[in-house]
């Protein structure tokens, strides 16, 4: 990967405007790719995540992942991520999908309403609580 979006090739510059919005890669379920029996590819997924998540930014990338299941092998890349969002869940596993102390700090996303579709609690890179 590039250390620096200046280093591209000219050809795969982005500017986003009104006119050239972000490219969007969503990957709907991480599940299947933690999963994969060979080792191989499952690096190779590993790596050219992590390189996404790191750099894409700043290349016009804008990564969506989503999990239904928020264990450790699948939210992993959670540290990469600058907004998480965790909505209902069967037991505390807020810690899992917001980061440690998320729980602790008022997340509670294992009281949320099965009535109550949509409702979720987020964390944002550089904003203080939950």
């Amino acid at each position: 990967m590039f250390a620096n979006i200046r280093e591209l090739p000219r050809r795969y510059w982005r500017v986003t405007t009104l006119l050239v919005a972000f490219g969007i890669v969503v990957i709907h379920e991480l599940g299947p790719l933690a999963a994969l029996a060979d080792s191989k590819s499952r690096a190779r997924v590993e790596q050219a995540l992590g390189h996404l998540l790191s750099r894409g930014r700043a290349a016009g990338y804008l990564v969506i992942l989503t999990s239904v299941e928020a264990t450790k092998e699948v939210v992993r890349w959670r540290g990469l991520c600058s907004t998480r969002v965790c909505y209902r869940t069967d037991d505390d596993q807020a810690d899992l999908v917001l980061g440690d102390g998320a729980h602790n700090a008022g997340a509670h996303t294992e009281l949320i309403g099965e009535d109550l579709p949509g409702v979720a609690y987020t964390r944002i890179e550089g904003r203080a609580g939950i």
